[in-house]
């Protein structure tokens, strides 16, 4: 064995192999020699969680098995190819044309595997459209539209959906207002090509207090692969008691819906929780921020029962994602969000710089769209939020999508008719402030 003067070493002599050649063992009968590394390498083996497509890139998890990383963290996240374009992010409602809303009983998803939006809208019925995005213009195409109800279920008047990154999922909860506002779950699997997709049938909440629920929101946990459905329960008490409760469910393996059954009376109050009692809260939103918790605001409407609180405000709690078919338990106590008058606050995550934004309706200001940015704390028990500031023009319905490879959020108004769309881009470190775009329409009637 010899060692040359820059380090060099030589086998038998003067043998220093050829540069990417590695020393290999001849065994306990010859000597080592220089030789090729084997083909291959950096191969593991590991244990799936849930299911992986080919070619798809996957993240280690705590326990040590790995799950397909899916570009949808968000039920409201949104891919830089439909962002880019001036067209439409909304389609048309009324039949396969008509005037497209924002407003609280349409909402939308991104499918990233089949990789189609998927609309849904109350109108009696519950109806959705399945759109594919044009990856070169952005422009999307629209699939025609279709019930996601038995058929038989009328005057559905309440609605959210989210995408299930764990099963690969789409499911869309609607709530029917003939009086009793019945929950029900539809799990759907969108095709591989054209704009349709396969419905399960609905799954109904039957929980004692789940039967008078509007004004329904929901996210989605990609950790526990549970869901949080939230809505204002307008049979506790009186008009000024309509509370706020919160029911979860997942997507099991068989690809069916199930509902947590644990949740009854108070233990899924959130007015309870974060107010101590009774108090109206119709107008809320909740999203999901990572480390298995969910991000929950109310505007709230009348004081009620409670105190410390005044009416108009928005308050804020962290609710964490179950592990299990278990009651509701929280992250630290309620804190404010905005100080001041407000109307229709809704949420989005921003999960490259870990921070929310919540916008509303201004009644001081003529409706106008106003926002703040939120930084949660280490241990994603409270938020500090940043100085309100008006976005946009008077408008109705407001929803905020988050779009990633730009990093920043899409704010889209409804405008007499007119969807009005801007960016809004956050301020970089722990700045919460944002910087706003012009005004364009992205849907015109």
């Amino acid at each position: 064995l010899r060692i040359w003067k820059d380090g060099q070493i030589g086998i038998g002599g003067a043998n220093y192999g050829s540069s990417g050649q590695v020393l290999t063992s001849g065994g306990s009968g010859a000597a080592p020699s220089w030789a090729a590394p084997a083909a291959g390498g950096n191969v593991i083996e590991a244990t799936a969680s849930g299911a992986i497509a080919n070619n798809k890139t996957v993240m280690i998890n705590a326990n040590g098995t790995v799950s397909e990383v899916a570009t949808a963290l968000s039920n409201r996240t949104t891919p830089a190819i439909i962002g880019s374009s001036s067209s439409n992010y909304f389609p048309n409602e009324s039949g396969n044309s008509g005037t497209g809303q924002v407003g609280p009983t349409s909402c939308y998803v991104w499918d990233p595997d089949a990789e189609r939006l998927i609309y849904i809208w109350a109108d009696s019925a519950c109806w959705a459209k399945i759109g594919t995005p044009n990856t070169t213009t952005g422009a999307v195409s629209w699939g025609t539209r279709y019930r996601i109800d038995t058929g038989s279920h009328t005057n559905i008047s309440t609605n959210c959906i989210y995408y299930d990154t764990t099963r690969d999922k789409v499911v869309a909860i609607y709530g029917i207002g003939n009086g009793s506002e019945n929950l029900f779950a539809v799990v759907e699997t969108v095709a591989s090509s054209g704009n349709t997709a396969t419905w399960n049938s609905p799954v109904e909440l039957t929980n004692s207090d789940a039967s008078h629920i509007r004004n329904i929101t929901c996210a989605f946990d990609s950790t526990t692969g549970y869901a949080v459905i939230i809505g204002t329960d307008t049979n506790a008490g009186t008009s000024n008691q309509r509370i706020a409760r919160n029911y979860f469910g997942a997507v099991n393996s068989s690809g069916a819906f199930v509902w947590n059954t644990t949740m009854d009376g108070y233990n899924n109050s959130l007015s309870h929780q974060m107010f101590g009692n009774f108090c109206r809260d119709d107008k809320h939103d909740v999203v999901s921020i990572g480390n298995s918790k969910f991000l929950y605001v109310m505007k709230m409407e009348n004081v009620g029962n409670t105190s410390g609180t005044t009416q108009g405000y928005i308050y804020g709690q962290i609710i964490n994602a179950p592990t299990s078919n278990a009651a509701p338990t929280y992250a630290g106590s309620r804190f404010t969000v905005n100080g001041a008058n407000t109307d229709w606050p809704k949420l989005a995550w921003d999960t490259t710089l870990s921070r929310a934004i919540v916008i509303w309706q201004d009644p001081t200001n003529s409706q106008r769209c106003s926002a703040s940015i939120g930084t949660p704390n280490t241990g994603y028990t409270a938020f500090t939020w940043g100085t309100n500031t008006a976005i946009n023009a008077a408008g109705d319905g407001g929803q905020v999508m988050y779009e990633p490879t730009r990093q920043a959020f899409i704010v889209g108004v409804d405008n007499g008719g007119n969807v009005k769309g801007q960016f809004v881009t956050l301020g970089g470190g722990s700045n919460n402030t944002i910087t706003v775009s012009s005004s364009s329409d992205i849907f015109t009637s």
